[in-house]
């Protein structure tokens, strides 16, 4: 799964941890996703499936607003 796909450049993603290190997550692949560095900042130590939401709702106010 890769957060942000919307900036599909593999040369400039980062590593994100579903659960972060700060919070006793793992360097295990089962724990790790390419992000963006962007989303990768913005996400910080929120969970990974309610930041999830939060974007994909954004995107669809985005949508909305166009259609406007």
């Amino acid at each position: 799964m890769a957060m942000g796909s919307h900036r599909n450049d593999p040369l400039r993603a980062t590593i994100d941890h579903l659960q972060p290190l700060s919070e006793r997550g793992s360097r295990s692949m089962e724990n790790e996703v390419a992000a963006c560095f962007g989303c990768n900042n913005a996400r910080g130590t929120m969970p990974w499936l309610v930041f999830f939401c939060l974007l994909r709702m954004r995107g669809a106010n985005k949508g909305q607003r166009e259609a406007a």
